[in-house]
């Protein structure tokens, strides 16, 4: 896996080297901060230029989904949600009055939740509708909405002035699970039949070929292989001996 710059980069040679790497290469994801993942001009060069090459292997993925989640600018985006949001806030400033540290952080986290949620889904049906072309909903061109800053913080990582009070997605409203699963099925596919080809031909080889030869030289040499066995069971307990002697004289 290898991140390129876009194709509206403004050294020629960066984006010839970037072109290239994209021709050569079997799957395509494009990152992009969800406010500008339906109407960046970048988003529609690549998908104009290699849309059809990675069909079927294509897929967005959305990040800084947390970003501008403010209750009174969000209100007016999804006038849809107002009622909703409305009843959220009114509960969250109530355990504000009473002091209520621990539903206070509850009420916060969900609201984030709600809101992070509400926009992500809107943005996905806008694009499976302006881009149907590339995306259909599904694991034909799936779209994946991350928060890489609400992953580090989940596993400890802060800036030294991010506040601990603040909103937390969990692991899974950050995305990046979902993303790690779609990443892991790629190859797993041909990973299983490299597996499974090297069992019904390499492997049964091998144990066919063992047994004729066992066969053969327990036909031909039944008591030249009653020796050696005879042997390497008297040799065991000897190593044991001489095992414990060593870990007992390096002891000393």
């Amino acid at each position: 896996m290898l991140t390129t710059l876009g194709l509206t980069d403004i050294s020629r040679v960066r984006v010839k080297a970037s072109k290239n790497y994209m021709r050569s290469s079997d799957h395509l994801w494009i990152v992009v901060p969800i406010t500008r993942c339906v109407s960046d001009s970048g988003v529609d060069s690549i998908l104009c230029e290699f849309g059809d090459r990675f069909k079927g292997r294509l897929a967005m993925i959305c990040t800084k989904i947390d970003d501008s989640m403010r209750s009174d600018s969000f209100k007016d985006q999804y006038p849809h949600a107002t009622k909703r949001l409305d009843k959220i806030d009114k509960h969250l400033k109530e355990a504000q009055m009473e002091g209520s540290r621990r539903e206070e952080r509850d009420l916060a986290n969900y609201r984030l939740k709600f809101m992070v949620n509400e926009r992500s889904q809107d943005i996905a049906n806008e694009i499976y509708q302006k881009k149907s072309e590339y995306f259909e909903e599904g694991d034909n061109g799936p779209v994946f909405f991350v928060s890489n800053e609400h992953y580090m913080w989940l596993k400890g990582y802060r800036d030294s002035g991010t506040g601990q009070d603040l909103a937390q997605l969990d692991a899974a409203m950050t995305g990046i699970p979902d993303l790690r699963g779609y990443a892991l099925a790629i190859p797993a596919q041909d990973m299983w039949l490299t597996f499974m080809a090297h069992i019904q031909y390499n492997s049964t080889a091998f144990l066919k070929s063992t047994a004729i030869w066992a066969a053969r030289i327990n036909a031909d040499h039944g008591s030249e292989l009653n020796r050696i066995k005879k042997k390497s069971t008297k040799a065991s307990p000897n190593i044991s001996s001489v095992a414990l002697h060593t870990d007992t004289h390096l002891g000393q």
